[in-house]
């Protein structure tokens, strides 16, 4: 699965809950806008990632 939030709040929101809903086994983030809130919500749902963005903070990556 591939979702974009193409800069819509809203749009990030339904895919990020999307992939939360179907128990996913991992997500690479690729993101800068709105990495927070999508690493926080996998960090609540235990679903491992990775974030590849050069503009993520160094904690939003650690486990």
């Amino acid at each position: 699965m591939m979702c974009t939030g193409a800069r819509d709040p809203a749009q990030a929101a339904r895919h990020l809950s999307s992939t939360t809903s179907h128990r996913i086994r991992g997500a690479v983030v690729a993101s800068g806008e709105g990495v927070g809130r999508t690493v926080a919500a996998f960090r609540r749902n235990a679903v491992p990632f990775v974030v590849a963005d050069q503009n993520a903070p160094q904690p939003a990556a650690a486990p």
